[in-house]
């Protein structure tokens, strides 16, 4: 089975379903003089997707209590989240291997996707970050079969501004701003370990961070779980349906433990309600 992971970017082109145009991007505008604003995630909380059913299952908070589905992409999509129009919220998107293709949508709620483009190879695991630190967050993948990050920092077909070599086999991707320093960038969790590998740079190298947390089984994610403008680790684990956050990236207990999701469920994460 394929993991995703998990994540502002500005989409202008309106696709149906079946279409996949290349889509412009206009990032947050400069000060005069100045660069890009950078803006801040807020609080990210954690969510679902049901491929079965083709639905995001998404909350506001860390524990039980009310959950927003949303029906979206179909059988065999692998889930993406982000800023893409750039208002402060996280809202959804697929992969679809079967195209390879990104389908991604500016509303938490039903309907056609607002930009769809192709991108990516069969296997390939899809990721989503600000990876230039423009303040627009954008597209990846992660490739297994090379042990390679391309990362895109336009969201529309075309060879990767960023291609980074990193990982070992078996080894799960995932992406965050782990310095907080507005750029998001690259990191593994190596099932067999239990650790997470960290760089803060997206070039080639050994992690700039390394934290044990997690165990194998587990699907990993990061988030700005605390608000504090850094993303920090955490897994969901199928075996017991539970998410464990970690508000630091560092080796100890995790900060929140709770059940939410069902075998089959991939785990994704945003600031679903811009908060």
């Amino acid at each position: 089975m394929r993991r995703p992971i998990f994540v502002l970017l500005l989409a202008t082109v309106a696709c149906g379903e079946d279409g996949l145009p290349t889509a412009a991007q206009t990032g947050p505008a400069a000060p005069a003089g100045g660069k890009p604003q950078v803006l801040r995630t807020g609080t990210m909380t954690v969510g679902l997707y049901r491929a079965g059913e083709a639905a995001f299952l998404v909350r506001n908070h860390h524990g039980a209590g009310e959950t927003v589905t949303v029906a979206f992409g179909k059988s065999g999509d692998l889930p993406v989240a982000g800023d893409w129009d750039g208002n402060g919220v996280t809202t959804i998107g697929t992969w679809r291997p079967s195209d390879r293709s990104f389908r991604l949508r500016n509303e938490n709620t039903p309907g056609e996707p607002a930009v769809t483009f192709a991108f990516g190879e069969e296997g390939d695991v899809p990721l989503a970050g600000d990876w230039d630190g423009n303040g627009a967050w954008t597209v990846g993948v992660f490739r297994p079969a090379t042990l390679t990050f391309l990362l895109r920092n336009a969201p529309g077909g075309g060879a990767p501004e960023a291609s980074v070599a990193f990982g070992e086999t078996d080894d799960l991707p995932l992406a965050g701003d782990w310095d907080g320093n507005g750029t998001t960038t690259i990191g593994l969790f190596r099932p067999s370990t239990g650790s997470f590998l960290l760089r803060n740079p997206n070039t080639p190298g050994p992690p700039d961070v390394t934290v044990t947390f997690g165990e194998t089984g587990d699907l990993p994610l990061a988030g700005d779980w605390d608000g504090n403008g850094s993303a920090t680790v955490g897994v969901w684990r199928p075996a017991d349906g539970t998410f464990r956050l970690r508000n630091a990236n560092s080796a100890g207990p995790p900060d929140a433990v709770f059940a939410f999701g069902a075998a089959g469920d991939r785990p994704v994460a945003g600031n679903w309600d811009g908060k």
